[in-house]
């Protein structure tokens, strides 16, 4: 089970349990009703720290070896009645 299911899960099977269960299980859907309002925005904030490790870790290495180098090379344009259309290159 990953994550993401536990997080969507969990609220669920909180509120079924206390639906189902007597006065006391009550709490359980008190708790799954607030889980589904702050899961969703603890996901998006550990989504966000995780992302800025991420880009740091990537910036520090980057600095030593040099990061990630593209070429790009431009693509020649046929001009067919009055449109451009990219011309495939050849082999």
């Amino acid at each position: 089970m990953s994550r993401s299911d536990f997080f969507a899960d969990f609220p669920v099977g909180c509120l079924v349990g206390g639906i189902a269960g007597d006065k006391a299980a009550a709490f359980s859907s008190v708790v799954g009703v607030v889980l589904a309002f702050i899961m969703p925005i603890m996901y998006g904030v550990m989504g966000f720290v995780m992302g800025a490790i991420g880009a740091a870790l990537y910036n520090l290495f980057a600095g030593w070896i040099g990061g990630i180098e593209i070429r790009t090379e431009p693509v020649a344009r046929l001009e067919i009645s009055g449109s451009a259309m990219p011309l495939a290159p050849s082999s």
